[in-house]
């Protein structure tokens, strides 16, 4: 490990080795931190680097003794034109990114990260720090002055605010999909009748294909390619699941009618936050609104399991709107070095 410097918090440059070594201490760091959301546990950054990574790795824990206390997890790379730019890892598919830090150690855990960045300047020549989220401790710190700082609106996410009852929930909805989800309820209920499953350790990989089979299904009926089109993205979610599902942050919904799978949903859970990453649904069975039924039932499981939240994500599709949510933005960070005189 490569030592760095001490301002009450140590930090260290890791390596690729290091990753698996620190997992734990890093699921314990990310469950201790409620506003972390599930794409900052180990579980979906190492597969991601792991898949879809490439140039340098700059993840740098920081220490108080034998306590981690906070992690920016970041890796460096060549544009296009050859400009060296530092990121996030998970930048690009990845709704919200940050550095974790323990409470009580916000400001330190900021302020020397910076001085990492100052320490290996040299090796980039921007920072670019994409969906940071409202509540980062990246936009409630002052950055020092030998770096030039841009902060940018980047992309619209929504979410709801969920009531402690299935009744109030209901009532919450807008008239017009309170109709439209009775109407699909009872014309599948009409046809043969309509249940849910949950992926476990045991199936999520099955679940899995089923969800990248539909949402493929879906988008080729738009004669589009989708999220899911590569294989490697594909390969990245299955390993990604394994770990997420193994520690309660992922949660694979199903709707099966007629013994088939007409709709499924991909959501990450954590600190009573339920975050829709991804759904799916049958083309042929679209009459029905499987997709929008599902998505509730999503919905009021959360409810039932004491969620205070339920996040859409990034994106201000038409869809979104239907459920009346609250809007917010995450933001993006470029930093440039100074000119030194």
């Amino acid at each position: 490990m490569k030592k760095g410097y001490h301002v009450k918090v140590a930090a260290e440059e890791i390596k690729e080795s290091d990753l698996e070594k620190i997992s734990p201490a890093w699921t314990e760091l990310c469950h201790r931190c409620s506003l972390t959301t599930p794409f900052q546990f180990p579980h979906w950054i190492i597969p991601w680097w792991k898949n879809l990574g490439g140039g340098s790795l700059k993840v740098v824990i920081l220490n108080d003794g034998y306590l981690l206390a906070g992690i920016a997890p970041f890796f460096i790379y060549k544009n296009e034109s050859g400009k060296r730019k530092l990121c996030f890892i998970g930048t690009g598919i990845t709704d919200y990114l940050d550095i974790i830090a323990l409470p009580g150690y916000e400001k330190v855990v900021f302020n020397s990260v910076m001085q990492y960045l100052d320490d290996i300047s040299s090796e980039w020549d921007e920072c670019d720090l994409q969906d940071i989220p409202e509540n980062s401790i990246l936009l409630h710190c002052e950055f020092p002055d030998l770096f030039k700082v841009q902060r940018s609106d980047y992309n619209v996410c929504s979410h709801l605010e969920l009531p402690s009852d299935l009744e109030s929930l209901r009532t919450s909805l807008p008239k017009k999909l309170r109709k439209n989800l009775s109407r699909a309820a009872r014309m599948l209920s009409r046809s043969g009748g309509y249940h849910l499953e949950i992926a476990d350790e045991n199936n999520v990989e099955s679940f899995l294909q089923r969800l990248f089979g539909l949402h493929q299904a879906r988008w080729s009926s738009k004669n589009q390619k989708g999220v899911l089109h590569s294989d490697t993205l594909k390969k990245f979610h299955t390993q990604a699941a394994s770990g997420l599902v193994r520690y309660g942050l992922l949660r694979i919904y199903e709707m099966k009618f007629c013994q088939k799978t007409i709709a499924t949903y991909y959501t990450l859970a954590h600190s009573n936050r339920v975050y829709a990453y991804l759904g799916g649904f049958d083309p042929s069975m679209e009459q029905y609104s499987p997709g929008t039924l599902l998505l509730y039932h999503v919905i009021e499981d959360s409810v039932k399991r004491d969620a205070v939240r339920f996040d859409f994500l990034r994106g201000d599709e038409t869809y979104k709107r239907y459920w009346r949510p609250v809007y917010s933005v995450n933001s993006r960070i470029q930093i440039r070095k100074r000119e030194k005189r």
